[in-house]
C-alpha cells in the first residue's frame, strides 16, 4: 500500500490564541490536507482556556 501526502506520523507544535494569550502546543495523530494540519492536542495548556488535552484541533501551516 502506498503512502499519500496526508499519511504520516509525527507531531507539530502549533500556535493557539485565546483572549490575548498565546501558547504553543503539540498536535499529534496528524493528517495534512490542503495546507491544514488536523489532529489532537497532546499537552495540557498553561495559558489558554479554549483547548484541553485530547481535543481535536486543526491549524494552518502558518500556525506551525
Amino acid at each position: 500500500m502506498g503512502k499519500s501526502e496526508n499519511d504520516f506520523r509525527g507531531s507539530v507544535k502549533i500556535r493557539i490564541d485565546d483572549n490575548g494569550e498565546t501558547e504553543y502546543m503539540w498536535l499529534d495523530e496528524l493528517e495534512y490536507d490542503n495546507d491544514i494540519f488536523k489532529g489532537v492536542i497532546n499537552n495540557d495548556p498553561q495559558l489558554v482556556k479554549n483547548v484541553k488535552l485530547g481535543d481535536p484541533w486543526q491549524a494552518g501551516k502558518d500556525d506551525v
